[in-house]
């Protein structure tokens, strides 16, 4: 019995949403969550299923840098001028915000949006037009951002992106990082 629901989940998920290319999960990840007892619903919020192409198409409505009272009095310390937090906390501070963490496509699409190409490391660097762009859309150079987005393998990290070098990781959700929230749908 247990094996047809595991099937159904499957299915139904991959049907909805086709190949998954622009989930964060593959099949194989999708049975690993159902074999540890995650619901469809929780699988489908872990692997993003529930943004569709969308997400990709457009960008956040609005970016939010949170205050450095907001970020302190959540969980969080500046660094370098930028609100700090581990992942819980950096939920709590965009909450606090008026927003919400944006999803690793959201946080993608600015490295597009400016020229530059995910996980391109050196032709990133070297491009002055692409590293002036994040910059005014106030992100820094310095260290990695949160997303939303759980890595699957592993729940107890979530993906980063560095926008220096358009780099993108998966770390543990307990270490500090930067936090930029976002106002509008997901």
């Amino acid at each position: 019995m247990k094996t047809v629901i595991k099937l159904g989940i499957i299915i139904l998920l991959m049907a909805l949403f086709g190949s998954s290319s622009h989930a964060d999960c593959s099949k194989s990840e999708v049975m690993k969550l159902i074999d540890k007892g995650f619901s469809k619903t929780e699988i489908s919020s872990i692997c993003g299923l529930a943004r569709k192409t969308s997400t990709l198409k457009r960008e956040a409505d609005k970016w939010i840098t949170p205050s450095s009272s907001t970020c302190s009095s959540n969980g969080g310390e500046l660094y370098k001028g930028m609100c700090s937090a581990n992942w819980q906390d950096a939920q709590t501070i965009c909450s606090v915000s008026g927003g919400r963490l944006p999803n690793i496509y959201e946080l993608k699409k600015v490295i597009t949006d400016c020229g530059g190409v995910v996980d391109a490391d050196i032709e990133n660097i070297g491009d002055p037009k692409y590293q002036s762009c994040y910059r005014k859309k106030g992100f820094s150079a310095s260290d990695y951002y949160w997303s939303s987005s759980v890595y699957v393998s592993d729940t107890g990290g979530a993906w980063l992106v560095l926008f220096k070098d358009s780099h993108t990781r998966h770390y543990y959700k307990t270490r500090k990082y930067y936090v930029r929230c976002v106002r509008g749908r997901q």
